[in-house]
């Protein structure tokens, strides 16, 4: 009579049936599945680090503000070719196109009062630095 092995992996069974002969094959197939769940499972979460070589913008600031406008300005970060900005609108959650810049600086205009939330980050060409935040920008 043929043993018959049972497994259970990743929620889904399988079942195996082997001949006295067969017991190598269950070997070979144990040694993948521990292999497997070994290096599948027993390693912990690991952070993925901002996916650019350059800094994010430093000193974020606004620099002028009106009833429908804003302008924000920062410090340039080394090895950034571009700076992407966009805001949310708190009171309802509309948020704008990202704005791509080459320069330190950018304004906004015809805004609609209300509370924003502005958003900024290095582009550096292979990736995108960490993202910066200036909250609570009241406008009108």
């Amino acid at each position: 009579m043929p043993a018959v092995i049972f497994f259970h992996i990743l929620k889904h069974p399988i079942m195996f049936s082997f001949s006295k002969k067969g017991w190598a094959v269950l070997a070979a197939l144990a040694l993948f599945v521990s292999v497997f769940a070994l290096q599948s499972f027993s390693a912990a979460p690991t952070a993925i680090a901002p996916d650019c070589s350059c800094g994010a913008p430093g000193s974020p600031s606004v620099t002028n503000q009106s009833l429908t406008s804003v302008s924000l300005a920062w410090s340039p970060a080394s090895g950034a070719l571009a700076y992407e900005v966009w805001y949310v609108r708190t009171n309802d959650g509309y948020t704008s196109p990202v704005s791509t810049v080459t320069s330190v600086n950018i304004t906004y205009t015809g805004l609609s009062a209300g509370t924003y939330r502005f958003y900024l980050r290095s582009n550096c060409g292979e990736g995108k630095s960490e993202i910066i935040v200036l909250e609570d920008i009241l406008i009108g």
